[in-house]
């Protein structure tokens, strides 16, 4: 496990500093412009429930207006529950705020959250303590605490399935089905779909296209189907009370280390 976790850890450092070097003169021309258009502050921070329920603060640049009262006033008037879903012409956004929403520019501050270790490049997106005690109202505390049981990420599978189409059911099953592939997979197998969700975000943000949903939808449900296939399997023994079948171990053992 300690291996893995390093193994994961670095691949998160190294993509990050590759991601702050690439973008880092676009972005510095990116925030002259919106300081010109929008103003001061350029940043935000928000309290967000990650791993284990634990608060912590995530980075942003600012894309709403300066009057929290409009704000208020308008997620009043959507009935916004559970997650938010906030089309870009909406009056809270800034100019520079649409576009910076648009391509994803917003969420680029948080490679220093994956920096600090309370976020991962992949993930669930973390949502404040108000929207998560909503979501268990509606879908009970068992399902919240396993989204919750591995950390945030900037992308995740629910953004490029399609984030806004989601119900908040179907999305919390989608993002838990993914946390069962964190904790089942290898680090190498881990490694290849994280990169391939973030090709995939890249793709649908400025290519309009889908390459790779399929694909990782059908590991996905894989996984999941194997893991039913586990437990039924482990119940049916423990409950007749007969030695555990010799390939079950096995067959979890080269799931977990394949």
């Amino acid at each position: 496990m300690a291996k893995r976790r390093i193994v994961l850890r670095t691949y998160e450092i190294l993509l990050c500093l590759l991601i702050l070097s690439i973008l880092f003169i676009p972005l510095s021309i990116f925030i002259i412009f919106k300081i010109c258009h929008d103003g001061l502050p350029l940043f935000y921070n928000s309290s967000r429930i990650g791993k284990d329920r634990k608060a912590f603060t995530v980075y942003k640049f600012r894309s709403m207006v300066n009057d929290r009262c409009l704000i208020e006033k308008y997620l009043n008037s959507i009935q916004s529950y559970g997650f938010e879903k906030i089309p870009l012409d909406a009056v809270i956004y800034t100019r520079m705020g649409r576009f910076f929403e648009k391509f994803q520019i917003v969420e680029v501050l948080q490679v220093f959250n994956v920096l600090e270790g309370n976020m991962s490049l992949i993930g669930y997106r973390p949502l404040p303590i108000n929207r998560v005690r909503q979501l268990e109202e509606e879908l009970g505390t068992e399902p919240i605490k396993m989204r919750h049981a591995v950390k945030p990420g900037i992308t995740g599978i629910s953004q490029i399935v399609g984030k806004a189409s989601l119900t908040n059911s179907e999305r919390v099953v989608l993002e838990t089905k993914y946390n069962l592939l964190v904790e089942t997979q290898s680090e190498f197998k881990l490694i290849f779909y994280n990169t391939l969700i973030i090709l995939e975000t890249l793709s649908q943000i400025f290519l309009k296209k889908n390459y790779f949903i399929n694909y990782l939808n059908s590991q996905i449900n894989n996984c999941y189907k194997q893991y039913k296939q586990d437990k039924e399997e482990f119940s049916r023994s423990y409950s007749t009370k007969k030695p555990l079948p010799a390939t079950f171990g096995n067959k979890t053992r080269r799931r977990i280390a394949s």
